[in-house]
């Protein structure tokens, strides 16, 4: 048995668990633009990075990309980004810390924004307010791998540090494992509902150590937890890195229900279905929970020990125990991955593979055609990629402009209704009237004037004529 005192303060930050064509832009704010990241003349301070479109198809699923940037030196900025279908960027929070997990979920049958950066969650409403902000309880810390919102509740991943004799295991007699878990908060309180703990230091351990495919340290991170999924049923679906195992758990009764992959999986795996190091485990019907003949998932394979990342999509039957591959989505040249990634199919029967630490995003078709292939600037890193088709941003900011010789520069930070743009100009504040119209042409646009004016302001359109938002007069 191993020795297991008590929990640490955790020292790891909670990101380093996971040690983790042109966008639309004016022409003079990109040429002006160092390091591969945006600088924009109405919004001087977002330097997100510029996206580069290595091929873009017909038949993409009509919607935005939810993914992150953990910045590169220079003026590109860490944080959650949302770029369209052809990487140019519609909204951006930059900060000092990069961001990992971003998604959209539901808070109380209304549509939010939830991101981690450093040991806490933030929850933003559609006008990018923060409306919740969530931190772990000690001695766990968020990590950023994972969160979901289940009414006004919200399950994240957590890890810990805990004091433990490690000989049996090849390792010191005085090491420490890096335990993870889920959480259960009431997420306007921050109250702690409930903890399902890997380890499980009072009682027997929930997974083993000796499942653990990671080699021995003094500071041994064995699991690795990186992705949770609340079922309606009231299961989880937890994948852990360092084992190699999806597993589907009661957290009730801190019971294991079945294990996908690992040294003791429930499944006979047939060819195609073998993974590694994977990331971003999911139900495809969650609704329908894990049990059944016919349970689809899917998962991102990083597979670095052969070099050959890619996403899975699977069949499991828990009446026979057999799990039998349906697709595999691989790049071409194929990617290393050494860490992070993630795999999911769209409404209109696409698929995303966002590949990790090979900072890449890719759309394929339903036969597995590439449709869209996405790349950061060198240097660059994003957890992963998710599709949204029914984010709608509306700012409780105001839009921006700025001025350059007879050029105006107009841009709206997330907002996603904005179809044209009215620039209004007179001798004074005063008098203002509208001298120029243009279409939206990316995060910002540039107006061309006839001539230059004592005050300028912009108005943003939607595509019925509609005005949406109105700049501070300059």
């Amino acid at each position: 048995m191993i020795g297991l005192p008590s929990a640490r303060p955790l020292r790891l930050i909670a990101g380093a668990a996971s040690a983790a064509v042109a966008l639309g832009a004016s022409a003079v704010a990109m040429a002006s633009a160092p390091h591969h990241a945006y600088n924009f003349v109405s919004e001087p301070g977002l330097h997100p990075p510029r996206l580069q479109v290595l091929e873009r198809k017909h038949g993409l699923a009509r919607g935005d990309f939810l993914v992150t940037t953990f910045g590169a030196g220079g003026r590109r900025q860490a944080g959650p980004l949302i770029v369209d279908s052809r990487a140019r960027p519609v909204w951006f929070l930059p900060g000092r810390a990069p961001a990992e997990d971003f998604e959209q979920e539901t808070y109380h049958g209304k549509p939010v924004l939830v991101f981690t950066r450093g040991r806490a969650i933030d929850v933003l409403n559609e006008h990018y307010r923060t409306i919740a902000r969530l931190k772990a309880h000690q001695p766990w810390a968020i990590d950023g791998h994972d969160a979901q919102i289940i009414g006004g509740r919200i399950w994240v991943t957590v890890v810990r540090e805990v004091a433990a004799n490690l000989t049996q295991y090849g390792g010191p007699a005085n090491g420490t494992v890096l335990d993870c878990g889920v959480q259960e908060y009431a997420l306007k309180s921050g109250h702690l509902i409930r903890t399902w703990d890997a380890l499980n230091p009072n009682g027997k351990a929930n997974v083993p150590l000796s499942a653990s495919k990671q080699q021995v340290s003094s500071l041994w991170d064995a699991y690795h937890l990186n992705s949770v999924q609340a079922l309606p049923d009231g299961d989880l679906l937890i994948s852990m890195r360092n084992t190699w195992a999806v597993y589907l758990i009661d957290p009730v009764t801190d019971t294991t229900v079945w294990t996908l992959g690992g040294k003791q999986s429930t499944f006979a795996l047939g060819k195609g279905t073998s993974f590694s190091w994977q990331h971003d485990a999911r139900l495809v019907s969650p609704a329908q929970g894990g049990l059944g003949t016919d349970v689809e998932l899917t998962l991102f394979d990083d597979n670095s020990t052969t070099r050959a990342a890619k996403g899975l999509f699977l069949r499991l039957d828990t009446t026979t125990d057999q799990a039998t591959l349906v697709d595999a989505y691989r790049h071409h040249p194929p990617l290393s991955v050494a860490i992070m990634g993630s795999m999911q199919l769209l409404p209109n029967g696409n698929a995303l593979v966002g590949w990790g630490s090979e900072p890449y995003f890719t759309e394929y078709s339903p036969s597995g055609s590439r449709l869209l292939d996405v790349k950061w600037p060198d240097g660059d890193n994003t957890y992963r990629a998710l599709f949204t088709d029914t984010w709608v941003g509306t700012p409780y900011y105001p839009p921006r402009a700025a001025v350059r010789a007879k050029t105006v520069y107009a841009s709206w930070n997330g907002a996603t209704g904005v179809a044209k743009w009215q620039v209004l100009a007179g001798a004074n504040t005063k008098h203002l009237k509208v001298v120029a119209s243009k279409r939206r042409g990316g995060f910002e646009t540039a107006i061309a004037l006839r001539q230059r004016y004592g005050s300028y302001e912009v108005r943003a359109l939607n595509a019925s004529g509609a005005v949406l938002g109105t700049s501070r007069a300059f």
